[in-house]
């Protein structure tokens, strides 16, 4: 029959691909090769252009792939991977050259289920937006994806329809419309993603309150010392000038044509020498026209022909590119697509979507059925699991319980055995010395006896727990074979085939006995209560955050307005500040002033005064001078009398001299005296001001002091407080912790506590033993004072032999250990 062809013609297009190897042989060669056995070239051609598809959109169809598996990996198995990927290249990039009919007849040919899960997925645009859009775009144009591939599908739905509804009905049993479907997934999409998008409540770490560490007292950075020696200048660069050099390039270049000249004069092998070189050319004239062209149309200094516009007098039109042109144009394309679709599917159908819908919610219903009972039998496969593996931990722990207190046994009655060994052993060493004493010869013989013991001795421990170590190895393998089988197990559950034909009423609860449970229709209920309740506590918080927001800008307000205040009182303050100061200091510069014309006022007139009395003397000694010369005209006679009277005259003058000196000398002295009872009058003013103010200062310095001194007292105090109260607390939590791990853990508390005993007792037999033999050492030394140290050989002991002993506790040697 038809089916059985379509069906064996599939399977040769499975084989084909399965089979290709492209490091054995290349893609034709194998196509050749397999396609030998078939005489149709109709089928020839099909299998040759399905396998070359799958080849080349090879990564296209794992994308696909990858998505399908992953979204029904409940429904589907991967050992159809081949099969998926040839009937995703048919649907996706063959159906619009392949009948419907035929298209039809290799749906049929194969497995109703397995083609139905396939359909339902590839022919769900949503689904495919959803799932391999993104990654299909990263390998092909975004546009190429949606308008060809997608919407291929999209354009073929309602001409597949009838086939979607044949294959849906072989595998279900019910029909049911692709379009509702798609739709019903959606939603279930949406509110599987509303589940995971809400926030969970994330821990806020709180740090803790430690003392801040004092700051580093950052050192003066060290003085780099800048200075920059140059070196000298060469004296060569003296020695050349500038034509030199030049004659010195001319000639090495001439020297360097001359050397590459000979050189093609002296070679055995010569250019051809043409015919069409010897005729006269104007190559040369035309090149330098062509320049002279060229260099006329360059313009380096040519200004701009108009002013640069100025943009910011007007405003800039904003124009749309390419990409926001190109999406309002599909948002077009696509809302007009969809009303078209709309008209054609009801002009072809004559009817609306209501059954549609009907039947796509019904899908719905029974697909989320069948979720939930898959999801129930994993948790109950789960639990089983579950208590299986608790058994079989408890189970461990009792047969290593049993193998503890089996150890622990042969432990005691080993170090039973080890305590009477060490006894003997102390009467042998006893021995041992007394021979030592008597022999020396014998000493190293004995050191190799009791070598030999401690030998087997170790080999003893060390074979026992050898053994002991292979027992553990043995159980370890059967309890992972255990654990093995039981995953095997639980594997084989997950295999087994789910039956899907129970009834769901979404009125109804599963009847589990769970505390939670709850029908859909009330799951939905709660969930839009919820939602209602979020949304109530959105608004109200935005309300109260628009609120604080509003109290908060009233508040900066406020403040504004204080601080505005504030800075006003401030300047008028600052202001009459200065304008006093301002005052003062001319008042001061005044009175200055006044006391610098007073002051030359006075020099004035004391200068007139002193002018006007020595022109007066002047005036009178020349009167006194002329009295004498005419005394001397007519009186020649009475020469004695007048140098009597000159020589008076030359007394009163130098008295009257030395009494102006001392009136002025007196002035003086009484204008320096006031000028200082002045200084000392201000200079103990400004004393008092400065210690009236250093008083103040000294005040308000001191309450301040004391202020921040009860302060920080009360800051030490609190602080002191909050760690004794902080070690209370974690002590108490400590004890508490202590006390709980003790009940919760009474077997580990126990052995923890015999360990302990143990060890100490462990430690007061070496020190007894210790004390024993020192005590035995000092005896044997006083007994032997007498002996002659030359004739009786001291006792020589291996430290090293005599002082190893076997744990108590664990039973091992600590130098094998």
């Amino acid at each position: 029959s038809w089916e059985i062809m379509f069906a064996d013609l599939i399977n040769s297009c499975i084989e084909i691909v399965e089979t290709f190897n492209p490091v054995v042989e290349t893609l034709d060669s194998h196509a050749d090769n397999f396609l030998v056995k078939f005489e149709d070239p109709n089928v020839s051609t099909f299998i040759k252009q399905v396998f070359y598809g799958c080849i080349r959109y090879e990564k296209f169809l794992k994308v696909f792939n990858k998505a399908f598996f992953f979204k029904n990996s409940g429904s589907t198995n991967r050992n159809d991977a081949t099969l998926y990927s040839i009937m995703a290249y048919i649907t996706l990039f063959r159906l619009d050259e392949l009948p419907l009919d035929e298209f039809r007849k290799i749906l049929t040919s194969q497995d109703a289920v397995k083609m139905n899960v396939f359909l339902g997925f590839v022919f769900n645009p949503e689904t495919l937006h959803k799932w391999v859009r993104d990654q299909w775009c990263k390998l092909y144009d975004h546009i190429y994806i949606d308008e060809t591939i997608i919407g291929g599908i999209e354009r073929n739905l309602s001409n597949v329809a009838e086939v979607l509804a044949e294959i849906e009905f072989k595998a279900t049993g019910k029909k049911i419309e692709t379009q509702k479907l798609a739709e019903s997934r959606g939603a279930e999409a949406s509110i599987r993603e509303e589940e995971k998008e809400k926030p969970k409540k994330k821990t806020v770490p709180k740090p803790f309150n430690l003392t801040k560490p004092k700051p580093r007292v950052i050192p003066d950075p060290e003085v780099i010392d800048r200075e920059v020696k140059s070196k000298p200048v060469p004296k060569a660069i003296y020695k050349k000038d500038l034509k030199a050099i030049e004659k010195e390039k001319k000639e090495r270049l001439q020297a360097k044509k001359e050397e590459l000249k000979k050189q093609y004069e002296e070679s055995t092998v010569q250019r051809f020498d043409f015919e069409s070189e010897k005729r006269p050319s104007n190559f040369e004239k035309v090149k330098a026209d062509i320049e002279d062209k060229r260099q006329s149309q360059l313009q380096f200094n040519k200004q701009h022909h108009r002013p640069i516009p100025d943009f910011s007098k007007k405003n800039a039109e904003v124009k749309m590119n390419v990409a926001a042109i190109l999406r309002e144009d599909a948002l077009y394309n696509k809302q007009k697509e969809e009303e078209e679709k709309v008209l054609k599917q009801y002009e072809m159908e004559l009817r609306d979507a209501s059954d549609f819908d009907k039947w796509k919610q019904e899908k719905d219903e029974e697909d989320k059925i069948k979720e939930m009972e898959e999801m129930q039998r994993k948790k109950i496969a789960m639990e089983l699991a579950r208590e299986e593996a608790i058994e079989a931990y408890q189970n461990k722990l009792k047969e290593n319980q049993l193998l503890v207190q089996k150890m622990k046994e042969q432990t005691r009655i080993k170090l039973d055995e080890r305590e009477a060994e060490i006894v003997e052993e102390v009467e042998e060493k006893k021995k041992l010395v007394t021979e030592v004493v008597e022999s020396r010869g014998n000493v190293a013989i004995e050191k190799e006896k009791v070598k030999d013991e401690k030998r087997k001795v170790r080999d003893e421990v060390k074979s026992e727990i050898n053994h002991m170590l292979q027992k553990k190895r043995e159980q370890d393998a059967i309890d992972l074979a255990k654990k093995e089988e039981l995953i095997r197990q639980i594997r084989e559950i997950q295999k087994q085939p789910i039956e899907r034909t129970k009834g769901y009423d979404p009125t109804e609860t599963m009847g589990l006995g769970l505390l939670e449970e709850m029908s859909l229709v009330e799951l939905r209920e709660r969930l839009d209560v919820v939602k209602r309740e979020q949304e109530e506590a959105a608004l109200q918080k935005r309300e109260e955050n628009i609120k604080k927001k509003e109290q908060f800008a009233n508040k900066l307000i406020g403040k504004a307005q204080v601080l505005a205040e504030k800075r006003r009182e401030m300047a008028s303050m600052n202001e009459s500040k200065r304008l006093e100061k301002k005052r003062k200091a001319e008042a001061d510069q005044k009175k200055k002033e006044e006391l610098r014309q007073k002051s030359l006022l006075e020099v004035h007139a004391k200068i007139a005064e002193k002018k006007k009395k020595k022109k007066a003397e002047e005036d009178k000694l020349m009167k006194e001078l002329k009295e004498i010369r005419l005394q001397r005209q007519y009186l020649n006679a009475n020469r004695a009398l007048v140098e009597e009277k000159a020589w008076k005259e030359l007394e009163a003058g130098a008295e009257r001299e030395a009494r102006d000196k001392q009136n002025d000398k007196l002035v003086d002295q009484e204008r320096l005296e006031a000028i200082k009872l002045s200084e000392n009058t201000l200079r103990a003013k400004a004393a008092q001001t400065m210690v009236k103010e250093k008083t103040a200062f000294m005040n308000d310095y001191q309450k301040r002091l004391a202020t921040s001194e009860k302060l920080n007292e009360e800051l030490f105090r609190q602080e002191r407080e909050d760690r004794a109260k902080n070690y209370a607390t974690q002590k108490e939590f400590e004890m508490k912790h202590k006390k709980n791990m003790e009940l919760r853990q009474p077997y580990s508390t126990k052995i923890s506590a015999k360990t302990l005993t143990a060890a100490k007792t462990a430690e007061s037999r070496r020190t007894s033993k210790t004390n024993k033999i020192k005590r035995e050492e000092e005896l044997a030394v006083d007994e032997n004072e007498g002996i002659d140290n030359e004739d009786l050989p001291e006792p020589q002991y291996d430290d090293e032999v005599d002082k190893i002993e076997i744990d108590p506790a664990t039973g091992a040697n600590p130098i094998e250990t």
